[in-house]
């Protein structure tokens, strides 16, 4: 397999539905840097404090990914 067809099966674009952003990132199908980024993602929409929280309250997969959705409710807070 070339590093061509490794990256096709990588898709690089974000959905733009906050459900699911939130599917990818509670997906450990996904690979660690997509589900983060869907959380940062996830964090520009206005409305979306209950799935970070969610997401901080062990939904995330990781410590890491937990970390991240409490640290941007806490932006979307301020």
């Amino acid at each position: 397999m070339s590093d061509t067809d490794d990256n096709e099966a990588v898709p690089d674009e974000l959905p733009d539905d906050p459900d699911e952003l939130y599917s990818i990132a509670t997906d450990d199908s996904e690979f660690p840097y997509r589900r983060e980024a869907a959380i940062k993602e996830l964090a520009t929409y206005d409305d979306t404090a209950d799935l970070l929280t969610e997401l901080a309250d062990g939904e995330a997969l990781t410590v890491i990914e937990q970390t991240l959705a409490t640290s941007k409710l806490d932006e979307q807070e301020s």
